[in-house]
């Protein structure tokens, strides 16, 4: 079954921000079950369908995710280090991200600025499985479906963010 549609969710114990995949036809209150699924107190933000993104916003998916990267961020995990990672995603209305990390802090941008520590190419389809956790990373990148210029960077990106959480 394919997920219909991702969630932001906010923990309100500790404010943070969770993305979850929800496998269910409805929307907000598929969503609510999710959240009392996960036993914490949840409460849904934004709600898109991954397979046709105009039915809840017409924010693309794929944009959403990346203004939305620097709430999931974890500084504690990034003092010290400084990257620039730029995500080249075919297909997408807006196919070039900038990703800057710089002194715990994060920074999203539309199109590729500066010099990259790491490139990250591949379709937007691949790119949406992989951040919904229905396609893993290692998979993905063995099979050639994403291009990363120097893994080690990107490991150490994906440690400096939450990880989705994926609701069956």
């Amino acid at each position: 079954m394919a997920p219909c549609m991702v969630a932001v969710l906010k923990n309100e114990t500790s404010g943070r921000d969770i993305f979850a995949v929800v496998y269910d036809n409805g929307c907000l209150p598929a969503c609510e079950r999710a959240a009392k699924g996960l036993g914490h107190l949840m409460i849904p933000l934004e709600v898109f369908s991954v397979n046709s993104p105009s039915n809840f916003s017409s924010e693309p998916p794929l944009n959403r995710f990346f203004q939305n990267l620097p709430r999931r961020h974890r500084p504690e995990r990034t003092v010290g280090w400084t990257a620039v990672v730029h995500f080249d995603i075919k297909e997408a209305s807006q196919p070039l991200w900038t990703v800057t990390i710089m002194a715990g802090d994060v920074r999203v941008e539309e199109g590729h600025r500066g010099k990259p520590d790491c490139v990250v190419a591949t379709s937007q389809s691949v790119f949406l499985e992989l951040v919904t956790g229905h396609t893993s990373p290692e998979l993905a990148f063995l099979s050639r479906k994403v291009s990363i210029s120097r893994p080690h960077v990107m490991l150490r990106f994906l440690k400096a963010f939450d990880r989705a959480v994926e609701v069956l």
